[in-house]
């Protein structure tokens, strides 16, 4: 079996432009070489006005970069999208990954 870490630093006084990675999940705890994982990842913006940034998702092998994959967010005022990402795990069994969730704008993370 796969098995995907979920790592989700949350920083408390701490957004984007008003936006944030709300919630981060994945339809399921381990995977079989070679399946889908489905990725779901929720970003709220809580600002007054509109949000345009993106989501990176980076996924890790023992500090290799496996996998690298970015989605465009924009957000009205008060929005909250999920972004749903289909990732091909790799064939190799009984190997682990971390994934990295990141909220970029105007090059911040």
């Amino acid at each position: 079996m796969v098995r995907i870490g979920l790592w989700l630093v949350v920083w408390a006084d701490m957004a984007l432009a008003g936006a944030r990675i709300a919630d981060l999940r994945m339809d399921k705890v381990s995977y079989a070489p070679g399946a889908i994982a489905r990725i779901s990842v929720a970003v709220a913006n809580e600002a007054a006005g509109p949000f345009a940034g993106e989501l990176r998702l980076t996924v890790w092998n023992i500090g290799d970069r496996v996998a690298a994959v970015a989605r465009p967010v924009v957000l009205a005022a008060g929005e909250t999208a999920v972004c749903t990402i289909n990732w091909p795990v790799p064939p190799a069994d009984f190997t682990g990954y971390g994934l990295d969730a990141d909220l970029v704008s105007d090059g911040q993370v």
